[in-house]
């Protein structure tokens, strides 16, 4: 594991490293990266034992299912907008 996160945050150039998290993008990146280092397993092992997490899941209605569509669909459509594809064309 430690050698992942060597190489998200030395980001060495090496021929295995092209899709890595190219942290070197933004100045706040690499302290998001290290926050979220942190701050992910803290809250996994917070979160671990919590009574009402160790229930089986309930049943998925049809509107559950309608529900998490019309919020993610929209989002999706919003972020790819606003976070647009680059493509690099190499030749």
């Amino acid at each position: 594991m430690v050698a992942y996160l060597v190489l998200h945050f030395a980001e060495p150039a090496l021929a295995i490293t092209w899709s890595y998290a190219h942290l070197g993008r933004s100045r706040s990146l690499p302290m998001l990266g290290a926050a979220l280092v942190v701050v992910l397993p803290a809250l996994a092992a917070g979160l671990w034992n919590r009574p009402a997490l160790m229930l089986p899941p309930g049943r998925t209605t049809w509107m559950h299912v309608a529900i998490a569509t019309a919020v993610l669909v929209p989002s999706l459509i919003v972020l790819g907008a606003w976070f647009p594809p680059r493509i690099s064309r190499s030749t």
